[in-house]
């Protein structure tokens, strides 16, 4: 839909440009004749003072009757692409203040992932020096990610906070950056080789918090504040070293704010 009346707002301003130019065009040229035919009388007839006099008659009604004409393609031209360019922006910001509205009027645990349901698949790590001991491919790959169909893995210590937040996507590229570097044997990465790597660390703590009575908007700002971000997990006193209640996910709020 919104394609469609793109579409029609190009085609509307190609024709518009055309027409322009072409009025123009045509004023200019009747103009130029005019003016040429106007020199010719004058100067091959000087004798003839009243055939002159009348040739300026015309020309005193016909200028100006074309300037307006001119002048009124011109001003619309330009103040209806001045027009569709407020417009425009005018519907940017309606649709941005929208859409922080509808975020703001939505509870972000009512349309968030149970943290604290069974389904929810999670790594446990007790023990920062247990990561070790998680082979990449096998335990988080293969058993956590493939077998349940998810792209995210958060990863949490024994008392349900959360520590990283896995991306399928930044795993496979750290596996592939690492065989590239040292033609290593993939199948005996860790998960301590993966968060030892500070650039994937980085972007691995890289998520928000907010509290259980937050909205969706309070999501959407914790995201924003970190290009990185793209989780946001509620816990019980909205900070990080507290329990996660629920989970966001970038996508979620993006089709919640859909107006």
């Amino acid at each position: 839909m919104g394609t469609n009346t793109e579409n029609e707002s190009f085609v509307t301003a190609k024709l518009r440009n055309k027409l322009s130019i072409i009025v123009v065009c045509i004023v200019l040229v009747l103009i130029a004749i005019l003016s040429t035919t106007a020199i010719i009388v004058g100067v091959h007839d000087p004798a003839e003072k009243e055939r002159f006099s009348h040739t300026k008659d015309i020309l005193n009604i016909i200028l100006p009757l074309l300037a307006t004409w001119m002048g009124t393609v011109l001003a619309f031209y330009y103040t209806q692409k001045s027009m569709d360019a407020a417009t425009q922006q005018t519907n940017q910001i309606i649709r941005h203040l929208t859409s922080d509205q509808k975020l703001s009027e939505i509870s972000a645990e009512d349309v968030a992932i149970d943290m604290t349901s069974t389904d929810v698949t999670t790594l446990i790590l007790k023990d920062p020096g247990d990561a070790a001991n998680i082979n990449l491919l096998k335990s988080v790959l293969e058993e956590k990610l493939e077998t349940t169909g998810r792209n995210r893995l958060p990863i949490i210590d024994g008392n349900g906070v959360v520590l990283y937040i896995l991306h399928r996507s930044a795993i496979d590229q750290f596996i592939i950056d690492k065989h590239k570097s040292n033609n290593s044997d993939i199948r005996t990465y860790t998960l301590a080789d993966l968060l030892s790597d500070a650039k994937w660390k980085v972007i691995f703590q890289s998520f928000g918090t907010i509290s259980r009575a937050d909205k969706l908007y309070a999501a959407k700002k914790a995201m924003d504040t970190n290009i990185y971000c793209e989780d946001v997990f509620g816990t019980e006193d909205g900070t990080r070293s507290s329990k996660a209640q629920f989970w966001l996910t970038n996508i979620t709020i993006e089709q919640r704010s859909i107006v």
